[in-house]
């Protein structure tokens, strides 16, 4: 038989791992709430600094907006990089960094045209 000096050990270990089962199973997992909303002020010089007629094509990956342009010389970095998180070229090739709302912004511009 279990001595009565260490019972009370094994009984307090069951009750902390019989807490934790129970915290894990019944938890609500986060919902993700995005707060960011798109608004027709960062649309408006998003396009002022890269027109349609220079865009090629815009798409999103994760936290980027890709645009794909024709001429590289027309476009304004230092205003582009001021609007974002950061702006990454490669080849004729813009990558934007946004906060979590790149698919909100390509869907805004895609909306304008």
């Amino acid at each position: 038989m279990i001595e009565s000096d260490y019972l009370v050990y094994y009984i307090a270990a069951g009750v902390v791992l019989v807490g934790l089962m129970l915290f894990l199973i019944l938890r609500k997992p986060k919902t993700k709430k995005s707060a960011f909303i798109v608004d027709d002020l960062l649309i408006g010089q998003l396009l002022q600094i890269i027109p349609f007629s220079n865009m090629k094509s815009i798409n999103s990956e994760v936290s980027r907006v890709k645009i794909e342009v024709l001429n590289l010389e027309i476009v304004d970095f230092d205003r582009l990089k001021s609007i974002s998180n950061g702006v990454f070229i490669s080849g004729k090739s813009i990558k934007i960094m946004f906060k979590d709302s790149a698919d909100e912004i390509v869907k805004a511009i895609n909306n304008k045209r």
